[in-house]
């Protein structure tokens, strides 16, 4: 008999089941050399799918008996290691028994998991039970289950791999994961736990691509696509420098970029690291990072260097940067995969083939990613197997984090555990890429920074001061609020000082409230809004249309939100910004005199009051801004000292410890009713303490809560939805989908359409559909909707344009 896989929907081509699990294995061993584990990853691949040997799933692929899903086949590989252990291998110290375990728990939860998708099952989850021992046990417990068992390693061991074979592999796998168990031990102990959660997590990930990847060449009939990274790397590093070496040295601005990154380049000869990398705001980090990220991918081999930011809008920016830089071409994509957001494969329907970019977008296998903090930290803790899928190409790579200090903060202990391992086990450089490095250092859960790229920090930032500060925020000593139509007032009147003007503000609301109240008749004088109601097509084209007027010296006003002041390269004369933290207010100073245009631009902090600036849900910015305030109160501070090294340093140890007090960066959270704190779930401490006092008699010895963290996590409190909008393109995508007559696939369509696509709160979009704002098209083989704008509620001087209740916030 043959023992099917998979077969192709329309075609008569079947995969034996020997031919997949043998290219699952190959294809995990490719991955878990990465981290020196090779057979681990690659014994869990050749076993995740051991269950296909039942007659109950041959019947159901193979004469369409039952239904997908119906027929359990994940088990049966988790439990035959379990008995493997149990029969074959004797552990000789306590300490080989712990090791021993710790190996079975990692090999059995990847394979019973792999269609899991909150991920590996909870070991112990937050009501002290093991979902993981249950599923383990629904073998043990069933007698018929165990004999089907037997028949089923009796077809293994004659299809695929001998019992004397597999018994090797078995060895020396479990050899590999004592190697590396040691290893981190001897590294650091405390942080032993700790990287075994991210170690299984990390097996989990190369079974799930190895499935993932063999299924999808196979349905394609294409072989897997293979990177030559060396070659790569090795190319786009001498056309980085050729176009260094082109730039303008007559220019003193230009003479300091380039010696900052030459000292990049020169420390990329240092060994792998957790580094920081703190040019000042103008001072060309992001070639700089990617020089070093070239440098240190050739000399050690790496496999991937990615750019993690934390919005779309420098995203979009570094995304054409480098692609003009190393391909010649802002469109051209090759070896550069931009990723925004899973829309796409959310849009992709059952019988739609995946194509080799879909495979680079589920995998992140190209040379260079640039994404997302969310799709960064989604891709380690979130749910959703695609999501975890990626997880093991961050190892042996450049990690280049973009603006860290906008990790938010109850993400903070998660974020430090994931760096520290990437760092110690995975074979990762980091750097930490800001002018205002945030002390991650300093909290309980505290990352291991290896030290500082640039040397002679404080002269760096005196040779890039371009701005003077003053600060409107007080009348003598006490705090002045002003209204929106006061500051409007205010820049009306120093309007003939200065005519190139942006203010930055807190939220949405209060952007567009001053630009209906700054009068540009009056002031004869453009006036922008921008805001995230915006889709991006649409803020390119305004930011390009304000880089122009201000390139000819015309008069503009332009009222942001923060996306502005974070990788868009623009300088305006003068800056009024929202007092808030103090990484946000250094970032806005950086679109002040950015070139040196002048001897000093002006920055103006400003106080808005609580009916112009609704902060009250804003947490975070509520705190920077109270720490902000209180260093402008003290008697004798010098609003110009806000750029200095230790005014910043002395602004983050307030901050984070605020954050260390009210225990807020471990990621707290209600499970239904219990307060746990999802940092907590990565080694499991508490609740190995709890479980054991409950079943003292339990060989477990793994209690992380890998799917408790998934059930809960999501990097922004309010989870948004994308809605497509009228403008440009869009209006034709939206009259395209309606019609529902197109040749392309829906995540085809969705790829070319992202650029019109705005996203708002779900407690928003259900105030949207009430009132007939966005509408949803639904399609015939999909249980997704897409959600689009009708076009008189999507304008050109606002974007989405309609007033819904708890609208106030800022939306990323």
């Amino acid at each position: 008999m043959d023992f099917i896989s998979h077969t192709v929907e329309g075609s008569t081509d079947v995969q034996l089941l020997r031919e997949h699990l043998i290219n699952a294995k190959n294809l995990a061993e490719d991955y878990g050399t990465d981290i020196d584990i090779p057979k681990v990853t690659g014994l869990a691949a050749l076993l995740h799918d051991l269950g296909k040997y039942r007659v109950a799933f041959q019947e159901y692929i193979q004469n369409g008996v039952g239904h997908h899903g119906s027929v359990d086949h994940s088990s049966f590989g988790a439990y035959f290691i379990h008995q493997f252990i149990n029969e074959h291998s004797q552990a000789e110290s306590e300490k080989d028994r712990l090791y021993l375990t710790w190996f079975g728990e990692t090999i059995e939860n990847a394979i019973m998991s792999h269609h899991n998708s909150l991920g590996l099952k909870d070991f112990v989850d937050a009501h002290v039970n093991s979902p993981f021992l249950k599923r383990l046990n629904k073998v043990e417990e069933d007698p018929e289950l165990k004999d089907e068992l037997q028949r089923v390693i009796q077809r293994f061991f004659q299809k695929v791999m001998g019992e004397k074979e597999i018994s090797d592999y078995f060895d020396q796998a479990y050899k590999e994961f004592s190697l590396l168990i040691d290893k981190c031990y001897s590294q650091d102990k405390k942080t032993l736990l700790s990287n075994l959660f991210f170690i299984e997590t990390y097996v989990y990930s190369c079974v799930l691509d190895a499935d993932r990847t063999d299924t999808a060449t196979f349905s394609l009939d294409q072989p897997v696509k293979r990177y030559d990274y060396s070659a790569v790397f090795e190319d786009y590093y001498q056309k980085l420098n050729r176009q260094l070496a082109g730039m303008n040295s007559e220019k003193e601005i230009n003479q300091l970029r380039s010696a900052m990154s030459d000292e990049c380049d020169d420390f990329a000869e240092k060994r792998d690291g957790i580094y920081q990398l703190s040019i000042p705001t103008g001072g060309g980090k992001t070639l700089a990072g990617m020089r070093y990220g070239l440098k240190r991918s050739i000399l050690s081999h790496k496999k991937h260097i990615f750019g993690v930011l934390p919005f779309i809008t420098i995203i979009e920016q570094n995304a054409r940067v480098y692609r003009k830089t190393f391909n010649g071409d802002p469109l051209d994509n090759q070896n550069i995969l931009e990723f925004h957001s899973n829309v796409a494969q959310e849009l992709r329907s059952n019988k739609e083939k995946d194509d080799l970019l879909d495979l680079a977008e589920d995998s992140w296998n190209s040379p260079i990613t640039v994404t997302t903090m969310v799709q960064f930290l989604n891709c380690i803790f979130a749910s959703g197997t695609t999501n975890r899928r990626r997880f093991h190409n961050l190892c042996n790579s450049v990690i280049i984090l973009d603006e860290v200090q906008k990790v938010p903060v109850k993400c903070l202990s998660l974020f430090n555990k994931a760096i520290n391992f990437l760092k110690e086990v995975g074979h990762c450089s980091i750097l930490l890429c800001t002018a205002t490095q945030p002390a991650l250092g300093d909290l309980k859960a505290s990352l291991k920074i290896d030290g500082e790229i640039i040397q002679d920090l404080s002269q760096r930032q005196e040779d890039f001061k371009r701005v003077k500060f003053t600060d409107l925020t007080r009348q003598g000593i006490q705090e002045h609020p002003i209204s929106s139509q006061e500051l409007a007032e205010l820049i009306t009147y120093k309007f003939n000082d200065s005519q190139r003007i942006l203010v930055i503000l807190n939220t949405i609301g209060a952007v567009n409230q001053l630009a209906e109240n700054l009068d540009s008749g009056q002031l004869n004088c453009k006036v922008y809004a921008l805001t995230t109601r915006m889709c991006a097509a649409h803020r390119q084209k305004l930011i390009k249309e304000i880089k122009d007027r201000l390139a000819q010296k015309l008069p503009t006003i332009c009222v942001s939100t923060p996306l502005i002041e974070a990788g868009v390269d623009i300088s305006f004369e003068t800056v009024y910004r929202s007092v808030c933290g103090l990484d946000s207010i250094v970032q806005a100073a950086g679109r002040c005199n950015r070139n040196g245009e002048r001897d000093r631009g002006d920055v103006y902090l400003v106080l808005l009051n609580k009916d112009s600036e609704k902060l009250d849900k804003l947490r975070e910015i509520k705190w920077g801004q109270k720490i902000v305030l209180n260093m402008l109160a003290q008697k004798d501070f010098d609003p110009d000292s806000l750029l200095q090294t230790k005014v910043i340093n002395n602004y983050f140890d307030h901050f984070y410890q605020e954050i260390d007090q009210s225990e807020l960066s471990g990621y707290p959270t209600s499970d239904e009713g219990r307060d746990i704190h999802l940092a907590d779930y990565i080694e499991g401490k508490q609740a190995s303490r709890d479980y054991l006092q409950q079943n003292s008699g339990s060989e477990l010895k793994a209690f992380s809560g890998s799917e408790t963290i998934a059930k809960h996590f999501e990097v922004i409190d309010q989870e948004t939805v994308s809605v497509l909008v009228p403008y440009g393109k869009g209006s034709d995508f939206i009259a395209l989908l309606n019609s529902q007559n197109y040749q392309d696939s829906l995540s085809e369509i969705f790829k070319e359409a992202q650029p019109y696509l705005v996203n708002v709160f779900k407690n928003m979009l259900r105030g949207l559909i009430e009132k007939e704002v966005v509408y949803p098209i639904e399609f015939p083989f999909s249980d997704r909707e897409v959600y689009t704008v009708r076009d008189s509620y999507y304008q050109e001087e606002s974007g989405l344009n309609y007033q819904i209740k708890n609208s106030e916030s800022m939306i990323f």
